[in-house]
């Protein structure tokens, strides 16, 4: 029964292999999106600033993964409010985002081909727990 509320996990060393195995997927799907979506920025970046060619790629990239992670990661189909609020996590994710690219692109003269794939590596744990939040099992009770 769901009633809203988070709830810490309890796991116990059962559930280790499920963990190993979906972060593995989350992963893959990671570097799948990350490809995918560095091609779009270095392509939208070729006419427009690079600001609009990160946002460009980082909103395809935000449809791609709830997708993605919902169906391979956690073995579910998002629900229209699941896909909703990755957005909405993802929005406040964007931002964080997109300071450190102009920190590392205006601050420490990083180039602006480089700078996207060290703020992808950099999140990847946040995005991970957001994720696993928002579509996953671990933390909240679902209906069945």
């Amino acid at each position: 029964m769901m009633t809203g509320r988070f709830r810490l996990p309890s796991l116990s060393l059962d559930d280790w292999p499920t963990l190993r195995k979906r972060l593995r997927t989350f992963i893959v799907i990671g570097f799948i999106n990350t490809g995918a979506t560095y091609v779009l920025f270095l392509l939208a970046n070729l006419v427009t600033p690079y600001q609009a060619a990160f946002t460009i790629s980082f909103a395809a990239g935000v449809v791609f993964s709830a997708y993605a992670n919902g169906i391979w990661v956690f073995q579910r189909h998002p629900r229209k409010r699941d896909v909703v609020a990755y957005a909405v996590f993802y929005i406040l994710n964007y931002v964080v985002r997109l300071y450190l690219l102009v920190l590392l692109v205006e601050r420490f003269t990083m180039p602006e081909y480089a700078a996207p794939l060290v703020v992808v590596v950099v999140m990847i744990p946040v995005s991970y727990l957001g994720a696993n939040l928002i579509l996953g099992d671990l933390v909240r009770e679902r209906k069945r």
